[in-house]
């Protein structure tokens, strides 16, 4: 039942996004309240040492939904140095109905990757980015260069389904937030671990 199938995806998306979110409204609401009671009282030696940890708490959910990854000017190709890989790119993207590529990058990993990023994680206009692992370009034949391309490019293909991309993100935005708090305290690990364990 594709249907079916797709739904309870999307529930578990939303279910990611929504545990992640409803924290930081937590978080966000104790700071307003810890700044309420420094501005009335004007002391509280004991709010400010909840403050800080709250507030690099909130930090990191917001760095982790946030999606930004830069990438050295050296790596990215420019059309005129390769204008037939660009061409080829160009042509498989009308082909199969794919957003406009942003940037071609090189690689020095065996691999090969379609990525789409949002400024804002789930909000803003995609920026898409083609990587190319240059060990991985020797090692293949020009059909079967042309087959991954193509393979690639179907990544971000508007027959797609567009769930796939949040599931993307939402996946990347735990692996950063858990990483990020890898060396933190207990009350991270009763907070954000736990669940993770179970969702993931």
């Amino acid at each position: 039942d594709p249907v079916a199938f797709r739904r309870r995806v999307l529930r578990l998306i939303a279910l990611g996004y929504a545990y992640v979110l409803g924290i930081l409204s937590v978080l966000l609401a104790m700071m307003a309240g810890a700044i309420a009671i420094l501005v009335i009282r004007r002391r509280g030696v004991l709010v400010i040492q909840l403050l800080i940890p709250v507030t690099v708490l909130a930090f990191y959910i917001v760095r982790s939904l946030w999606e930004s990854r830069e990438i050295p000017d050296e790596e990215t190709l420019d059309p005129k140095s390769a204008p037939r890989l660009f061409r080829r790119v160009e042509e498989l993207r009308r082909a199969l109905k794919a957003p406009r590529i942003s940037r071609i990058v090189i690689s020095r990993d065996y691999n090969a990757s379609m990525g789409q990023f949002r400024r804002f994680g789930v909000l803003g206009a995609p920026t898409n980015r083609l990587e190319i692992g240059l060990p991985l370009m020797y090692g293949l034949g020009p059909r079967e260069f042309d087959a991954l391309l193509g393979h690639e490019v179907a990544h971000i293909s508007r027959t797609r389904p567009k769930y796939s991309q949040l599931l993307h993100h939402v996946s990347v935005t735990w692996q950063r937030l858990l990483g990020r708090l890898e060396a933190s305290n207990a009350v991270t690990d009763f907070l954000f671990e736990r669940f993770a364990r179970w969702y993931i």
